[in-house]
């Protein structure tokens, strides 16, 4: 094997052991009335968070219409209200996002909505979570 070929597998063999998990803050149900919380925590093979990742995150209703993140795509987030603009995880591998329950205004609905977290450039598939918000 080439010493080019053999940097890349290991550069894949790296990125592969990467895991992200999605947390939301109250868990779910969640009430339409208030704030809540997304958590998305990258960690590596050793379940220890990994530092300086972008995330970029999706929502759709419960009819599969995306309400947070262009036309369902995901989109880079930061949580510019807390006084952080840095997309990028922390130390500890987290990065939280504290959007209005009204997901942008567009939700109007009770019922169970997805969450998409998407670590760019991870080589990892998207992790899903499904969270059930109420009146």
């Amino acid at each position: 094997m080439s010493n080019v070929n053999q940097q890349e597998k290991q550069k894949l063999d790296s990125t592969s052991e990467l895991n992200a998990k999605i947390r939301v803050i109250p868990s779910s149900p969640v009430s339409m009335n208030g704030l809540y919380t997304m958590g998305v925590k990258v960690t590596n093979k050793d379940n220890k968070g990994v530092p300086n990742q972008r995330v970029k995150l999706s929502v759709t209703d419960p009819q599969g219409k995306p309400v947070l993140g262009e036309d369902g795509k995901p989109q880079v987030y930061t949580n510019a209200a807390e006084g952080y603009d840095e997309p990028l995880t922390y130390s500890d591998g987290w990065i939280y996002f504290t959007p209005y329950l009204m997901l942008n205004n567009y939700q109007t609905q009770a019922g169970v909505y997805t969450i998409e977290a998407y670590v760019e450039g991870a080589g990892i598939k998207p992790v899903q979570k499904q969270v059930e918000f109420i009146k």
